[in-house]
């Protein structure tokens, strides 16, 4: 090993650091090259003298809101998505050291904070948190240059089982709710979630002109208020006929579908329905159906049903692998349609075809 590989290598801690030589008679602060193996050390040492300066970065606060406000603006996030990745963040950078900076973050630390959330959250719940956490130190590589390195970049996270969707509501349980449903608004909710399979914030954001009844079709397009983007995509879902029954008598109201009169606050959310939805749900003695139970059970009963997967995911607006993923085993069997009765195909006059 070359001593000018070790050169202003030193240990603090279990971490390697380096230090620089003087720069007219002033020693630059050290750098923490993240790793505790002396080869790696190395490398990265190497790295960091051939391009030893880096645009100095702000608080970790105001680091995260620049990513948040470079994402939206390049429509990547919505403003919800934009403020649920927000927390998510933040609680991270809250359980760091208190004058920690984005260039002072380790893998062990990174480690160490997703290790605390399997401990509290689930497998898939503490994988999103770190695939967040990953994105915004990979939007500090690529587009701030302000880390060397992405330090989510080597921890070892738990295998996220492909899980199907399973609770979904039988076609009886979702009439039930429908049919005796007391408020109009909340009956609205209900018809858009269990027969178009729209998102919450489709629901609150659905403005009249997504409802084509002489075409009895949604066509899901943006809006000021509700972006779309390639993982949101716009959409156009086949009315059915119990919705458009619905909306004979509800008709279509200005500016919005829900509650027109509810201005935007400062909420995630222009109106929550969640409180009213939760109260009638625990009534019907069915407290686990939420609005993406009411998604779910819109895909569900089509697979059921035998409608393609392809078509169901181009009406949720997923993709068909992630649709297939989470809906195909609901499709009939083989098994299944033998044991179904033959019906004779007949011919255009009705006599059947041998």
């Amino acid at each position: 090993m070359k001593h000018d590989e070790t050169r202003g290598l030193y240990l603090r801690g279990q971490y390697y650091w380096l230090q620089l030589p003087m720069v007219n008679g002033i020693r630059p602060k050290p750098i923490t090259l993240q790793t505790t193996d002396l080869t790696e050390a190395i490398t990265r040492a190497m790295e960091v003298r051939t391009n030893p300066v880096m645009t100095p970065a702000s608080g970790l606060i105001t680091e995260l809101e620049h990513f948040l406000i470079y994402k939206s603006q390049r429509k990547n996030y919505s403003a919800s998505t934009r403020k649920a990745k927000f927390y998510v963040v933040r609680s991270f950078i809250d359980w760091l050291p208190r004058h920690a900076s984005v260039q002072s973050v380790t893998t062990e630390q990174v480690q160490q904070y997703y290790d605390r959330l399997l401990g509290k959250f689930s497998a898939a719940t503490a994988h999103k948190a770190l695939m967040d956490i990953r994105a915004w130190f990979r939007w500090e590589l690529e587009v701030e240059k302000k880390v060397r390195r992405n330090p989510v970049i080597g921890v070892r996270a738990e295998p996220v089982p492909d899980a199907p969707r399973v609770r979904f509501c039988t076609k009886e349980q979702r009439d039930k709710l429908i049919n005796e449903c007391p408020r109009e608004d909340l009956k609205l909710v209900l018809m858009l979630g269990f027969h178009a399979g729209l998102r919450k914030q489709e629901i609150i954001q659905a403005v009249p002109r997504w409802f084509h009844l002489s075409e009895r079709s949604l066509d899901l397009c943006a809006t000021p208020t509700m972006p779309f983007n390639r993982y949101k995509k716009p959409r156009t879902i086949p009315m059915r006929q119990v919705l458009f029954d619905f909306l004979q008598s509800y008709g279509l109201r200005e500016p919005f579908m829900l509650r027109p009169e509810v201005k935007k606050g400062k909420d995630i959310y222009r109106y929550d329905f969640d409180v009213v939805l939760k109260n009638y749900v625990k009534a019907q003695k069915l407290p686990w159906v939420t609005a993406h139970v009411m998604r779910h059970t819109f895909a569900s009963l089509l697979v059921q049903d035998g409608t393609s997967i392809f078509k169901v995911a181009k009406w949720l607006g997923d993709t068909v692998r992630v649709t297939e993923k989470h809906y195909a085993h609901l499709a009939p069997k083989d098994d299944d349609i033998e044991e179904r009765p033959r019906i004779k195909s007949r011919g255009r006059k009705g006599t059947p075809r041998h």
